[in-house]
């Protein structure tokens, strides 16, 4: 259940993860106890895309955070993990 504590831990982890791409249409759900966070920032390439996710819990700390790389297609590429432990185009 979401106490005042950790609506508070929550908000501050998505402003400071938010911070500077607010242009980029942010989103947030909510799945189950935990919070998701998410922004797609274009890629290197023309047209490709990355996709990074931030999950939180009821504390506010940070459960998984990765990013999904796709091309100009939309077509999936890769998955780099970040949290809990960094592993590189894992799919």
């Amino acid at each position: 259940m979401e106490t005042p504590d950790s609506e508070s831990a929550i908000s501050k982890k998505r402003d400071k993860f938010f911070r500077g791409f607010a242009r980029r249409r942010p989103f947030v759900r909510k799945i189950g106890t935990f919070t998701q966070f998410s922004i797609s920032v274009p890629g290197d390439s023309p047209g490709s895309y990355t996709r990074w996710a931030k999950v939180v819990n009821l504390r506010g700390k940070t459960v998984r955070m990765y990013h999904d790389t796709y091309d100009k297609t939309g077509r999936f590429i890769h998955r780099g993990v970040k949290v809990p432990r960094p592993e590189r185009h894992v799919i």
